[in-house]
């Protein structure tokens, strides 16, 4: 039973600071070359997206927060600049 509580505590850590550390600076280089973009419309439910994303996927995570470079942050940048809704 500890364990799963130290668990959920890890993952509710990585998903804040996922939130701090990746996507913030995400959503302002975002923001800066696309404006118009769909992702930053409704910016605290991508907030809220990530976040959960990054807690169902904490180990993984872990690692992207420790050894996150400039390279990843414009990787994803470039990958949410190619999201468009389909009409």
């Amino acid at each position: 039973m500890g364990y799963l509580i130290v668990i959920g505590i890890a993952a509710l850590a990585t998903g804040l600071s996922s939130i701090y550390e990746i996507f913030i600076p995400v959503f302002r280089k975002l923001k800066q070359e696309d404006p118009n973009n769909i992702m930053l419309e409704n910016i605290w439910l991508s907030y809220i997206t990530c976040f959960f994303l990054a807690v169902l996927t904490f180990p993984l995570m872990i690692f992207a927060i420790l050894f996150s470079s400039e390279h990843f942050i414009n990787k994803l940048v470039t990958t949410f600049k190619d999201i468009k809704i389909q009409t």
